[in-house]
């Protein structure tokens, strides 16, 4: 009878794969088996350490699942621990039995057998039937037909688990697919990181997400994308490299699983309810680009498997973030090589096109433009037949902006200039109004001055430029510094004149700091006094071929070195 039963129990059980179905099934022949009103199945949860309900038949049941056997724990602790079948046809009178289950569904327990669930040597739960139905208690037969038969149910529990695990294994493998379909999409790289927070809890669950990205120059860690944390926490994830979990991680090329982070020293604590932690880094060609950090409020909330998931989602999106990184820089240079050649064009039309003719004078004029753009601007003013104004600037910053605020200078410049002769007066209402249009860090700085053509005066004043180079016909160099402070910057207190006498052989040179501030591959700088070599040297040559000369000295000292800011010369010879 016996051999026709667990024959008859080993088909039922291997005809179905499905977990759920098999539980209720082998609570069904365990009843059957040894005649009990009802029964149940507790297997071992290693992240609980202690045996679950995982089926009970009857009202209530549900609620068991809440609870969980430690080691010891009721018969069914004493079994697992043991490993031995158990019958109690006194259960309430056993000091094993556990009460509160009683208590806890409304079911009153007279009597007992539960035999351990045993698989290559490992327990891995019990099988408990539970009030015989005659009435009386359960016998050694019943028992030794129980463990014959929990032998079958261990294995059947072991194949719907692979499979199950297998199915789940699957639809994860699917579901991350999916997913990284979806996000390899896009391009933008915020939207990126906000696919892959939203998309995150479609592979695994969390209660806060943190990606972080390293920032090769500086070294550190900073969160561009964050789920779960107050607003004022999001500002300040950034983290050194090396610090935190997230930064050991970087640093060490490594995942980690931290059940408890109050037990780790490594953790910093941008969240109170945090209790758990899983990070796994975001490399591509063994480079790291960042990490991305799970955190839950729950100890112990992920595994190894899940922990194995994560690494291989942050592996797929690794890809992808490299991508948005890289179209994102594309975007950015795209729109600086706009902004340049904007503000080339900018700086472009507000330069004379050609040289004053003027007899007894030379004039030159030339502007370098650098890659970056810069802000300098020269004009020629004629003012009357008999005199000639003469300005050149350097605005603070480059790009767009600083072609704005070069345009609004000549165009107060030039406007002061048709209301007003004293040149100390144009100087002050020009930085006034630069003061009221742009911000107080931007500044100009500029040397304006009239040349008085048939008496050779010149007269003028410097708003903190670098000082123009008079090389006298007999050699002899003076710079011109008289004046007052940048226009724009602060009030300036004022302007002085100063009156300049000319003589026939003089050589008036202006500049701007892309000609003194030039730099050697070595980082020497070019300097005033190399200037004054190449003027003293070569001031007897005509204007045009003078202005050559500096551009060719300042080139040959930056060699192959990029030109980091525009060079700007003006040259007057007195002939």
């Amino acid at each position: 009878m016996d051999a026709q039963f667990l024959l008859k129990a080993s088909k039922l059980l291997s005809s179905t794969l499905d977990y759920d179905e098999l539980l209720t099934r082998i609570v069904e022949v365990t009843t059957e088996a040894v005649e009990a009103e009802t029964g149940s199945v507790l297997l071992y949860d290693a992240q609980a350490d202690g045996l679950v309900f995982e089926v009970a038949l009857g009202e209530k049941t549900g609620q068991l699942k809440e609870l969980v056997f430690k080691s010891g724990m009721g018969i069914a602790g004493h079994v697992f621990d043991t490993g031995e079948p158990a019958i109690a046809n006194e259960a309430r009178m056993d000091p094993r039995f556990a009460s509160e289950v009683d208590h806890m569904i409304g079911f009153s327990t007279r009597s007992v057998l539960c035999v351990p669930l045993l698989l290559r040597g490992a327990t891995i739960g019990v099988v408990e039937a539970i009030n015989k139905r005659a009435g009386g208690g359960f016998s050694d037969e019943d028992a030794r037909l129980m463990r014959s038969l929990a032998d079958l149910i261990a294995v059947a529990i072991e194949n719907s688990r692979l499979y199950r695990r297998a199915k789940r294994e699957q639809r994860e493998k699917n579901s991350l697919l999916e997913v990284a379909k979806r996000i390899n999409s896009a391009l933008d790289l915020d939207e990126v990181l906000d696919m892959i927070a939203d998309s995150m809890h479609e592979v695994i669950h969390y209660d806060a997400l943190g990606i972080y990205l390293l920032d090769p120059s500086t070294q550190n860690l900073k969160s561009l994308t964050a789920r779960g944390f107050s607003d004022a926490t999001v500002e300040s994830l950034r983290l050194k490299f090396g610090e935190g979990i997230v930064g050991w991680c970087i640093r060490n090329g490594e995942s980690a699983l931290v059940p408890d982070v109050s037990k780790d020293p490594r953790y910093k604590k941008a969240r109170e309810t945090t209790r758990s932690e899983i990070v796994a880094p975001l490399f591509i060609a063994g480079r790291f680009l960042g990490a991305l950090s799970l955190e839950s409020d729950r100890y112990a909330a992920w595994n190894l498997r899940e922990l194995e998931m994560l690494k291989a989602f942050a592996g797929q999106v690794s890809v992808t973030i490299e991508k948005a990184m890289l179209h994102r820089e594309l975007v950015e240079t795209r729109q600086m090589e706009r902004e340049i050649s904007v503000a080339h064009r900018i700086q472009a039309s507000l330069l004379p096109r050609g040289q004053p003719s003027v007899p007894g004078y030379e004039f030159a004029g030339m502007n370098t433009p650098s890659e970056r753009v810069g802000g300098d601007y020269y004009d020629f003013i004629r003012l009357m037949d008999t005199q000639l104004g003469i300005v050149i600037s350097d605005v603070s910053g480059k790009g767009i902006p600083a072609a704005i605020i070069m345009a609004s200078f000549r165009a107060s410049l030039l406007a002061e200039i048709r209301n007003n002769y004293a040149i100390r007066t144009i100087l002050a209402k020009v930085g006034r109004l630069l003061r009221e249009s742009f911000e107080p860090h931007h500044y100009v700085t500029a040397v304006y001055g009239v040349l008085d053509l048939p008496n050779r005066v010149f007269t003028y004043a410097n708003a903190g430029h670098n000082p123009p180079v008079l090389v006298r016909s007999d050699g002899s160099v003076r710079f011109l510094k008289e004046g007052g402070l940048p226009l724009c910057a602060v009030e300036s207190g004022g302007y002085t004149e100063k009156r300049l006498h000319l003589r026939t052989g003089d050589l008036l040179v202006f500049y701007t700091d892309g000609v003194s501030e030039a730099f050697s591959p070595e980082q020497a700088e070019f300097g005033l006094d190399r200037l004054v070599s190449v003027l003293k040297a070569h001031y007897h040559e005509p204007a045009r071929v003078i202005v050559g000369r500096v551009i060719d000295a300042v080139q040959e000292f930056i060699g192959a070195g990029t030109q980091s800011d525009d060079v700007t010369l003006v040259a007057v010879k007195v002939l």
